[in-house]
């Protein structure tokens, strides 16, 4: 049925005939968008001014062909003495969006994007509008050529097409400041909001003293030169320009650049300054339209409006631990503004919403200007860890000012904050350890990190001296093995949170432990074990004397603080020169020696008979595998014998059978005695000597086997006294023994 009536009445306006006959099947339509809000104010200096374009190559309703292309272009043109501000770009079309455009060649994706829908019965049209701050490219690009490109509504177009709604276009708003300008509020409103539902809005906390060139201007989409049906209003009268007639304020024209052909958007500005009074304090703005369907993006006026506007900052907040005093810095400014806010504008003070005090502003702050300010605090007895503080100007203390603002919600500062608290701990005991010496000890703490804390969160530092740990310098590191020189010993421990923080101690202390007595010593130089060494005991127990003892009870060796640790010099090693008593057999030296100073290994250097007396070599330890060294070196024998007696065994083991004179002889007779026994001798041993005859010695063969040398091949001369007394006549020998 639609297709037939647009096929039949095709000379009708085709976007009248369409919602003409929406009117007829259903009258009911819905739509829904974002309304449109103030989004910022600028209070200075400043004026404004539009660019953009439309996308449309004809207008929508006027065609059967597809009408939107992807980019145009407009030119900027402000005098050389206006600075620019900030610059707003707004691009929308019809359908869903597209959120990637170029300006200028650079990529731009939206800060903030608007969607509007209208739903009929059976049918929904969709539009979209986006926001981006371009305003560093804008003052750094100044005059000029700008192109938008890559706008494609195309997924959308043949849709909005088929009902003439197909549009895209973009606009730039641009706030620029002049020193020569009067003082003006300027107010930048956005959203998408349609037309024909009434749209209002209201300027307020104005202060007009001057309407001269108060004006306001549109950025609006869809609008139709064919459709008379919209009208503006400003404080209830109705307005028009020499391009937007009264009934038809948006046809697709731009006020700025003169042009009609902005086909499918406004750029419009408008004169109110016969429209609004000196003194107002507010004014109405009203859009109404019948039949052409407009959307609202953006409204912006002009008001010559002289009046503060007072803001409160609370720049910090200084506290003490464990104290319910405060310190409050804050600023009170007059930043966006036409006037200077008087001196004596009040602030309050609230503690968790309660007024707690009021203070006055001390002087006058002109316009930009700030002014801070500090004051003392004493938190109530309900604040007990958070709270919030609330600084309110212009505010007597019920919410009430007293001076007139261009903005008066814009008066509060509000902050959470939290009083500071030293943690809390766990008191610690004292460590306790074996003293290592002069008071010296080990100890570990490690544990105590935990132990001193009572929350989990809190953290702890150990330092040696409370200097340290007040300034948290030089803290311990090793706790687990740490060496404390002397003692007692004091430990401070700085028990901290993100603020706070709290020092406790403890002491470390020593005993002098009993010592360990070691039960064995490897006396062979390894570097271990190789003195006897009892641990605790010196540098500890100093004034003590140790006694050693073998396991016989000998006494080994005496010493104190004063001497060296007991080495085992037999151990070590050590060549004894013993005094063999007669009958001790070699075996027996050896054996006595071994058992009297407690170690196996003990040696002889070559055997003395049982019946001799004198040397015999015996090595100990080490010094063992010297004894063939011993053997093999030259030797010298000394002693005494008696002239005019002999034994049958040549030695004591039998008493003198022969005893001769020996009066006669005189010195020289036994120098020349001596004679024949000097120098490089054969001996032949004597049955009883220590020489081993089938395995045994022969001293034991002649005692047990009753085996008596007759004689030998090269007996042994003896010289023989005739003295009766065999003692009388002795006789000092040397010989000199050559090993071979």
């Amino acid at each position: 049925m639609f297709n037939f009536i647009i096929s039949t009445v095709f000379a009708l306006n085709l976007k009248r005939l369409f919602f003409f006959f929406i009117v007829l099947i259903c009258f009911i339509f819905k739509t829904n968008g974002q309304n449109v809000s103030l989004y910022n104010q600028f209070n200075g200096r400043y004026d404004f001014t539009f660019i953009g374009n439309t996308m449309n190559t004809t207008e929508n309703n006027t065609t059967f062909d597809l009408v939107t292309t992807t980019s145009s272009s407009a030119t900027l043109s402000l005098n050389s003495s206006d600075v620019i501000e900030k610059a707003y770009l707004y691009w929308a079309g019809s359908g869903d969006g597209d959120f990637e455009v170029n300006l200028n060649s650079e990529v731009i994706t939206p800060d903030r994007t608007f969607s509007l829908v209208r739903e009929f019965p059976g049918l929904t049209l969709t539009y979209f509008s986006a926001f981006k701050d371009v305003t560093s490219l804008i003052q750094t690009t100044g005059n000029g050529d700008y192109t938008l490109s890559n706008l494609d509504i195309s997924q959308f177009e043949e849709f909005h097409f088929q009902r003439r709604t197909n549009f895209a276009g973009w606009a730039i708003v641009i706030i620029y400041k002049n020193d020569t300008l009067p003082l003006n509020q300027i107010n930048v409103y956005d959203g998408l909001q349609g037309v024909p539902d009434e749209l209002s809005i209201t300027l307020s906390s104005l202060n007009v003293i001057d309407d001269n060139n108060s004006k306001v201007g549109f950025v609006a989409w869809e609008g139709d030169s064919g459709l008379a049906t919209e009208e503006f209003r400003m404080n209830g009268t109705l307005l028009s320009s020499a391009l937007s007639p009264l009934n038809n304020v948006f046809n697709g024209t731009n006020s700025i650049t003169g042009s009609s052909t902005l086909y499918n958007m406004d750029l419009d500005i408008y004169d109110i300054q016969n429209n609004i009074a000196v003194g107002d304090t507010s004014a109405e703005i009203t859009l109404t339209s019948f039949q052409d369907f407009v959307m609202i993006n953006t409204v912006v006026t002009k008001l010559n409006s002289q009046l503060p506007d007072a803001t409160v900052s609370i720049d910090s907040v200084e506290k003490q631990c464990d104290s319910k005093t405060i310190v409050v810095n804050y600023t009170v400014s007059n930043l966006n503004s036409t006037n200077p806010l008087p001196a004596a504008t009040p602030i309050s003070i609230y503690i968790d919403g309660q007024l707690f005090q009021t203070i006055t502003t001390s002087v006058e702050i002109p316009i930009g200007g700030s002014i801070p300010g500090q004051i003392t605090l004493v938190l109530p007895d309900t604040v007990t860890l958070d709270f919030e503080i609330k600084f309110m100007v212009d505010d007597i203390g019920d919410g009430t000012g007293i001076v007139a603002e261009l903005e008066e919600n814009n008066n509060t500062a509000v902050i959470n904050d939290s009083l500071w608290f030293s943690p809390t701990f766990n008191f610690l005991e004292n460590l306790l350890v074996c003293n290592e010496g002069f008071t010296r000890g080990t100890f570990d703490f490690s544990s105590f990190e935990d132990l001193v804390k009572t929350n989990p969160e809190d953290n702890v530092r150990f330092y040696e001296t409370l200097e340290n740990a007040t300034l948290d310098v030089n803290p311990i590191l090793n706790t687990t093995n740490y060496q404390a020189m002397q003692t007692p010993k004091e430990i401070f421990v700085r028990v901290f949170n993100q603020n706070c923080f709290i020092i406790t101690s403890f002491l470390l202390t020593t005993r002098n432990c009993p010592p360990t007595v070691y039960n064995f010593v490897s006396a062979n130089n390894d570097s271990y074990n190789d003195n006897f060494t009892i641990g605790g005991l010196r540098d500890i127990f100093l004034d003590f004397k140790l006694e050693i003892y073998s396991r016989w009870g000998r006494l080994l060796w005496t010493g104190n603080q004063n001497t060296e640790d007991w080495k085992d010099e037999f151990a070590q090693g050590k060549v004894l020169l013993i005094d063999k008593p007669l009958e001790w057999t070699s075996f027996d030296a050896v054996k006595k020696i071994r058992t009297q100073i407690g170690i196996p290994k003990v040696g002889h250097a070559g055997t003395l008979d049982p019946l001799a007396t004198g040397l015999l070599i015996i090595c100990t330890g080490k010094f063992t595998k010297k004894i063939n060294e011993y053997m093999a070196a030259e030797k010298e024998y000394t002693g005494t014998f008696t002239l005019g007696a002999t034994t049958p065994t040549y030695d004591l083991e039998s008493e003198p059978t022969v005893v001769g004179a020996f009066e006669h002889l005189t010195m020289e007779d036994l120098v020349k005695a001596t004679l024949p026994f000097t120098g490089e001798i054969m001996q032949v041993p004597p049955a009883h000597s220590a020489i081993k005859n089938h395995g045994a010695l022969k001293h034991w063969l002649c005692r047990n086997l009753r085996w008596i040398f007759t004689g030998t091949s090269h007996p042994f001369p003896v010289f023989l006294s005739t003295n009766s007394n065999p003692l009388v006549a002795q006789i000092v020998f040397h010989i000199h023994f050559i090993a071979q």
